[in-house]
């Protein structure tokens, strides 16, 4: 896809995550209506609002006169029909992902917007935090920008390992004995303790790493299904890889976001470090073998 029409489909984007995150701020002043998906395998994967629901129609009402019919969508809350399989490139959408967060008015949650292309590869990325107003944007190999300006890593400095966890991870029995194992290490090797940042989903969770001088996210390989699907990770991969934090699997490589079989991401695990030791440090440990 020529570099123009990337920028204009990032622009649209952008209109519609903030459009959705006004959605969700509106919202907020009235009491959520909250339901419970059949299936789940906890709280957070299993919540769903009417504005989940609202804000997937607006942001496909906003996408659906630009995809020229080269462009299918794929979305949470919305049945996969096959078109991303077919068609050369498909949106990719998490109209709120962190409901959880969102349903109890806590930052961690946000609106996430991928374009991909059919070989799954992330081409743009748009993801909205209307908690804190904040705005993520990066169209491949053109940087990542917050809030319309461009975006650098912090340099470290010392401090906390910021390690951001999901709550499916901290109601796990083997959570405590992990985080008491990696705060070890951590203090080992030069840093003061690990910062936990508790209640966000997947997509702010992602980004928080690079939003803190040293930290890092990880999701252990596991068979289980719901435990990552592409529109958790299909925005914030392109966005990460901008600032030179590409997420990664537990082999060091890029998860697969366009599966044919399913919309879930592989089970091979996943890391965001801005610390390559870390990194290392993880995919060693034994707990990452035994989800």
């Amino acid at each position: 896809m020529h570099s123009s029409r990337l920028v204009a489909l990032s622009g649209i984007a952008q209109r519609a995550a903030l459009s959705a995150g006004a959605l969700m701020c509106a919202a907020l002043e009235d009491k959520l209506s909250v339901r419970y998906k059949r299936g789940a395998d906890c709280l957070e994967a299993g919540i769903v609002t009417a504005t989940d629901l609202a804000c997937d129609a607006r942001i496909r009402e906003l996408l659906i006169p630009h995809c020229e019919g080269d462009i299918a969508i794929l979305s949470e809350e919305t049945a996969d029909d096959g078109e991303r399989l077919r068609k050369p490139y498909f949106w990719c959408i998490d109209p709120i992902d962190g409901t959880l967060a969102y349903s109890q008015g806590k930052a961690g949650c946000a609106v996430a917007i991928a374009l991909l292309s059919r070989e799954g590869q992330p081409l743009l990325g748009v993801i909205y935090d209307p908690i804190k107003d904040t705005l993520y944007s990066a169209i491949k190999e053109q940087g990542a920008f917050r809030n319309q300006c461009r975006w650098h890593l912090t340099e470290p400095g010392g401090g906390y390992l910021t390690v951001p966890v999901e709550s499916y991870f901290l109601a796990q029995p083997e959570a405590g004995d992990v985080l008491q194992l990696l705060e070890q290490w951590a203090i080992g090797h030069g840093y003061r303790g690990l910062n936990l940042l508790r209640d966000g989903g997947s997509v702010m969770s992602a980004l928080w790493v690079a939003e803190n001088p040293a930290a890092c996210y990880f999701k252990w390989p596991t068979v289980s299904v719901g435990r990552g699907s592409s529109w958790d990770f299909a925005a914030s991969s392109c966005i990460l890889s901008e600032l030179g934090v590409p997420i990664v699997d537990f082999d060091g490589v890029t998860p697969t976001f366009n599966r044919p079989e399913t919309t879930d991401i592989d089970g091979r695990g996943l890391l965001v470090c801005t610390d390559p030791a870390v990194a290392a440090y993880l995919t060693a440990c034994p707990a990452s073998t035994s989800a």
